[in-house]
């Protein structure tokens, strides 16, 4: 206001209140203070808008952040699977070998046994039937499907010759002794349709 008073308003180079200049001093008064009012409130603005910035830089850094760290977590939990499921590929592999081979190793004691001349009745641990080859099938009379999963004293129908009573089964002793058993002498099957048949015959488990 000053300023403007030394150099524009005559005369110039003097500071003088002149009541005919007062309206241009006071429009220029409220003009510089409305420009200083706008000035600062910008200003302000600004300052405003430099925070909201920088807080919006954080907030995206801290982002980048998180974000960095959920791809290095989901990276390691992807490896983590690829891992545990090619472990588990390797072991379907291992137990279909292993299903293989017990199959082929079934297959081929089931043909020998299925083979030999004499007759082969095999039973599970508890003494229940899983296996009878030819022989055995004409000797009891007990057809495989039939006799599956029968106990073996059902099948195995055994009495002395002598005195008729129920002679004890060899896979019994077999399970309880876990040693090859032998019958007694003069020991007789019944067949499934009742007629007897003398037999000699073994058990080994």
């Amino acid at each position: 206001f000053l300023a403007y008073d030394y150099y524009f308003l005559p005369p110039i180079h003097q500071i003088n209140l002149n009541i005919d200049q007062a309206p241009i001093m006071v429009i220029f008064l409220v003009v510089g203070v409305l420009f200083s009012y706008l000035a600062s409130n910008l200003r302000r603005q600004n300052q405003v808008a430099v925070k909201e910035i920088a807080a919006r830089k954080r907030s995206e850094a801290e982002l980048m952040k998180y974000r960095d760290h959920l791809e290095e977590l989901v990276q390691q939990r992807t490896s983590e699977l690829e891992k545990t499921n090619s472990q588990l590929q390797e072991e379907i592999v291992g137990h279909k070998k292993d299903e293989d081979a017990l199959r082929q190793s079934e297959q081929r004691w089931s043909t020998a046994l299925a083979s030999i001349g004499d007759g082969v009745i095999a039973t599970d641990v508890s003494g229940k039937v899983s296996f009878m080859n030819t022989v055995a099938q004409d000797l009891t009379g007990w057809k495989p499907a039939e006799a599956n999963q029968k106990l073996i004293s059902e099948i195995f129908n055994i009495i002395n010759e002598t005195t008729r009573k129920k002679a004890e089964n060899p896979v019994d002793k077999v399970l309880q002794l876990g040693t090859i058993c032998s019958l007694a002498n003069h020991t007789i099957l019944i067949r499934k349709d009742g007629t007897e048949i003398s037999i000699d015959d073994s058990g080994a488990p």
